[in-house]
């Protein structure tokens, strides 16, 4: 998959409940449906990380079905 949308920030925050280290109150984002999260960790909105992973994922569906001759 790359590291594109690696970063253990993002994955400490979400994993430990510790929004507040990466999200200050001044860099929310009410619009975003992350807050302002993976703006901050990727540089991009939710949606667009959402869809490379969903991508991503139907890739790798793909790539088992073929491994075991489904």
């Amino acid at each position: 998959m790359g590291n594109k949308y690696n970063s253990d920030l993002f994955r400490n925050a979400m994993a430990h409940y510790k929004l507040g280290v990466l999200l200050k109150e001044s860099g929310i984002i009410e619009e975003d449906i992350m807050y302002g999260l993976t703006q901050k960790c990727f540089g991009t909105d939710y949606y667009i990380v959402k869809n490379h992973i969903i991508t991503e994922l139907k890739g790798l569906s793909v790539q088992i079905k073929n491994t075991l001759g489904i």
